[in-house]
């Protein structure tokens, strides 16, 4: 029975050291987060075409013409002068 002992120790020992080598833990691999695409921004809407005053766009135009009566003068062009300094002063009185 003696050696009954030692050969079960002998077993035993061999079982738990068998035991401890337990496979390697299978890691399944990681798989990155889905990459998520932004909507692209909508475009801001034009910006609305400046409000011109109508008092304003005759002021322009009449002084046009008073100009362009002056530039005749000095080039001596009377009659042309006369013409655009009549038309300064219709646009100023019928509107």
């Amino acid at each position: 029975m003696l050696r009954a002992g030692p050969a079960c120790i002998c077993v035993s020992l061999l079982l738990a050291g068998c035991a401890s080598h337990s496979a390697p833990a299978v890691v399944a691999p990681t798989t990155p987060p889905p990459v998520v695409a932004e909507a692209p921004r909508p475009t801001p809407p034009p910006a609305p075409a400046p409000v011109v005053d109508p008092v304003d766009a005759l002021i322009a135009e009449s002084t046009r013409h008073f100009e362009t009566g002056r530039r005749e003068i000095q080039n001596g062009h009377l009659e042309a002068a006369r013409a655009e300094f009549n038309r300064a002063l219709e646009r100023r009185i019928d509107d």
